[in-house]
């Protein structure tokens, strides 16, 4: 049987991470959708078929037999990628994904978001308190506003009210830095 799963996606930093597991073998593999596509693109929906893309990749890479049990994530994220199965005759079934794929995926989006700079204690503080860490990314986003920026997911319609958090975090941290 084939999981396939994605991570990141309600995460204001980075792409989303598209993962696949074979359970029967343990055999993990992981595609990134570029955070560019939740930028500009967001609202092409580009996103969609770049999720298509890399699903079938990792179906081409693990080998994917013809009648072997497909499981896919109910997402919206996978939407074409389901209508690709369909449309082939796969074996698959929509259904919410559970461990140990979720946290292959979970580590390995956290392994992605600290390649691209955030700080382990800031990705931390994500295992026991999700909001925490949420916070802790737009403040990471507001130390660095103009290099960071590009890093976030700027085409999202929720971008408007992230982006005044940024501004209250900016804020304070100038307070900070004016006090001492």
């Amino acid at each position: 049987m084939l999981e396939i799963d994605d991570s990141g996606w309600g995460c204001p930093i980075g792409g989303v991470l598209i993962g696949a597991l074979r359970r029967e073998t343990e055999e993990f593999l992981t595609g990134i959708i570029p955070v560019s596509f939740f930028q500009e693109e967001f609202k092409k929906g580009s996103y969609l078929l770049k999720a298509r893309s890399l699903a079938k990749n990792l179906m081409g890479r693990l080998k994917v037999r013809a009648r072997e049990q497909i499981v896919v994530c109910q997402g919206p994220l996978f939407r074409e990628f389901r209508a690709f199965l369909f449309e082939k005759g796969y074996n698959f079934q929509v259904r919410t994904i559970g461990d140990p794929l979720q946290s292959l995926l979970e580590k390995s989006f956290a392994q992605y978001l600290n390649s691209l700079g955030v700080p382990q204690e800031v990705l931390a503080q994500g295992a026991a308190h999700p909001s925490r860490m949420f916070r802790g990314l737009l403040r990471w986003v507001a130390e660095d506003y103009e290099q960071r920026i590009r890093l976030c997911k700027t085409g999202w319609s929720s971008w408007e009210k992230w982006e005044e958090l940024i501004a209250q975090e900016m804020k304070s941290i100038q307070e900070e830095a004016d006090f001492t």
